[in-house]
């Protein structure tokens, strides 16, 4: 949360410019100093072309919104489902006592049975076990020139999305698309800036012997802490896509965009060090609430998330928005044919960023997961919203099974108020003592009190909503052995038929992974490597590890060099190759039966005919791989460099012609 460094006044209001200037009256006072733009076109704010723009961006966010918002229901009923607890209501409130003294918290209350929040941590971990392990991505070259320079941006890429928390956007991308039905996400290249302390020697110049060293200070340089691209992910509540193409065909829309809660202080920060913004200053003359604002989400429905309060008065809401378009139509330059443009408005009045984006992958930096997409639909229905129904009736079974046992173990009497002090009736303390009034005395008290027959007609509710659990769990596929639990009843579960049924349901979880795979993980990856290629300004260094380990030291000379050693530098001229992704299938680094693999390997060991045939250090390494090895490479042994042998040109002649040395153009053909 910013600090606020302007005080509020006492009557809610702002002791600042947005209080008492408007922002085109700051514009004609010339309070804010002038800014130079771009391409030369004025976005002044008030200027014509400004207006135009602002109404362009607000035309397609209005649009997008109004289409959007109507899944906003459905989507707050998830929610309130995967909180795993519900309001109380009234009578619960009276069941639980109005005051500190009355509180009972033993006494139950309504609950959410959490079979959703069950399904959606399996598909989850699914998912984020097929993707989530480094590398995130593969790359190969188109060539065998590319090769090389293919391998080092795989280790390059490996390296960023580690420093840059990739698996976290990633994770959090996944739970969205599976939770809302789409899961989008910002590829953004991020150059982040950070201090160090040198040392510089301190001394004087001497005439004889010069400078004379006499101790040591330290200075502060700035340098680049971190540059590579990192995801933001973008809340589906605020995401506006072109709602006339499907979610997953992102390529394909004229606009996409989303809104963000920023505030003035960081875009005042990004104004100084990007040239692609301007206008900050402006925003001191403005509200900065966008009307799409509207906090539509109940994620946060106890109020840890207070959108608007005395404290954060500097907050701006920030449209950022892609469009395609004719520079030429929109009075952004003399070009007649489409380009990609990023536009940014804040609080629906300023344009802060408008600059064509010029990427060399030449997408739009916009992505989105969408595992249940239909082709048409732009938000589709996810598989919590699916199964919605049948976790409102696993609730509605168990609740009302509550609500009876609650009613039968209270005192439910029937009481002649004639023969009995009903304020002893009323008092809840045990051990009590009823008196009956003087009338009655001598007279029993047959009449005067009975207890009501209460009739359990939901005894049946738990078989009934542990069915429909089996019910909801066979239509995700998130059965119970890939939640851990073995199958339930009848005769002792083999191991045979634990490993088919379990396979069976990875089967289907891969479907899930796959979308996943082309719809997000390739272009994900291709947008990191083309980012590289055109924006990484430094040398890097880097610790060779995974799968092209080995091959990497042979090629670089860094066999026989100890773990802690081997680091080979990078530079961004080693990354201009032309390379192809390697898309994950889907499938779990571990699956696979490695009993199995344990036989075939020991088959083809003994057989003299399979030994010739298949690799038996390649079946090795698969068997290790899905048996939990994570990386075979740090098994192997490490041989060390041959030193070279010189010899004269005579013998190297002789060596030759007997076919023992070969030209190193032949060799490497």
């Amino acid at each position: 949360m910013p600090i606020i460094l302007r005080p509020r006044a006492k009557d809610g209001g702002n002791q600042n410019a947005r209080s008492t200037m408007s922002l085109q009256a700051a514009v004609n006072s010339g309070n804010v100093k002038r800014y130079r733009y771009r391409s030369g076109v004025n976005l002044t704010p008030g200027t014509e072309l400004h207006d135009l723009l602002r109404d362009e961006i607000m035309a397609r966010a209005n649009a997008s919104h109004e289409q959007m918002s109507a899944r906003f229901d459905s989507w707050n009923k998830v929610d309130e489902q995967l909180t795993a607890y519900m309001d109380l209501s009234a009578y619960d409130k009276d069941e639980k006592g109005s005051s500190v003294q009355d509180t009972d918290p033993n006494k139950p209350v309504s609950i959410v049975v959490p079979v959703s929040y069950a399904i959606l941590d399996t598909l989850l971990t699914h998912l984020t076990a097929s993707f989530l392990d480094l590398p995130h991505f593969g790359y190969s070259g188109n060539g065998p020139e590319d090769e090389l320079g293919a391998m080092l941006m795989e280790q390059v890429v490996m390296a960023q999305n580690a420093k840059s928390r990739t698996a976290s956007g990633l994770h959090t991308m996944f739970r969205d698309a599976l939770v809302y039905g789409i899961g989008p996400i910002a590829p953004t290249w991020t150059t982040k800036m950070a201090y160090r302390r040198l040392p510089e020697p301190v001394g004087f110049i001497g005439r004889a012997a010069g400078f004379i060293k006499t101790g040591l200070n330290r200075r502060r340089e700035e340098f680049i802490k971190f540059e590579g691209t990192t995801i933001h992910n973008i809340d589906p509540y605020t995401y506006l896509p072109d709602v006339s193409v499907s979610a997953g065909d992102i390529s394909s829309m004229e606009y996409v965009g989303y809104l963000r809660k920023e505030t003035y202080h960081s875009l005042l920060s990004q104004e100084r060090t990007d040239v692609t913004r301007f206008n900050a200053r402006y925003l001191e003359y403005i509200d900065g609430t966008s009307s799409l604002q509207t906090d539509e989400s109940k994620r946060d429905r106890d109020g840890v998330d207070q959108e608007r309060g005395d404290t954060v008065h500097n907050r701006v809401d920030v449209i950022y928005m892609y469009v395609t378009l004719i520079p030429d139509q929109w009075g952004l330059g003399p070009e007649v044919y489409p380009q990609d443009w990023l536009f940014g408005l804040a609080g629906d009045e300023v344009i802060i960023a408008a600059a064509p984006l010029g990427l060399d992958h030449n997408e739009k930096p916009v992505l989105c997961y969408a595992p249940d997409y239909d082709g048409y639909s732009a938000a589709p229905i996810s598989k919590m919203e699916s199964m919605y129904g049948l976790q409102h009736l696993v609730n509605f079974l168990y609740n009302s099974h509550v609500a009876n046992v609650r009613k039968a173990i209270n005192d439910m009497l029937v009481v002649d108020p004639e023969l009995v002090n009903i304020n002893d009736v009323m008092n809840p303390a045990p051990g009590k003592v009823i008196r009956l009034r003087k009338r009655a005395w001598g007279k029993g008290i047959t009449g005067a009190i009975d207890q009501l027959k209460v009739t359990d007609i939901t005894g049946s509710h738990l078989t009934e909503g542990s069915l429909i659990m089996q019910l909801v769990q066979n239509f995700s596929g998130a059965t119970d052995s890939l939640q851990g639990a073995t199958r339930r009843g009848g005769e002792r579960v083999s191991a045979t038929e634990f490993r088919g049924t379990q396979l069976a349901a990875l089967s289907r979880l891969e479907k899930a992974a796959r979308v996943a795979g082309f719809q997000v993980m390739g272009p994900l990856g291709e947008q990191m490597a083309y980012n590289n290629q055109q924006f990484m300004t430094q040398d890097m260094w880097l610790e060779l590890k995974g799968r092209n380990e080995e091959d990497l030291r042979a090629i670089l000379g860094a066999e026989g060099l100890e773990p802690d050693e081997r680091r080979v530098q990078v530079s961004p001229e080693d990354l201009l190759v032309a390379f192809d992704i390697l898309v994950n299938d889907g499938s779990l680094p571990n699956q696979g039966d490695p009993q199995l693999w344990s036989q075939m390997l020991q088959v083809v060991s003994t057989q003299p005919e399979l030994a010739q045939e298949l690799d038996s250090v390649r079946i090795f390494k698969h068997w290790a791989r899905i048996s939990g090895a994570k990386n075979v490479q740090d098994f192997l042994r490490r041989r060390p460099n041959a030193a070279p042998r010189v010899v004269s040109d005579d013998e190297a002649e002789d060596q030759r012609q007997r076919g023992n040395f070969v030209p190193l153009s032949e060799a490497t053909r």
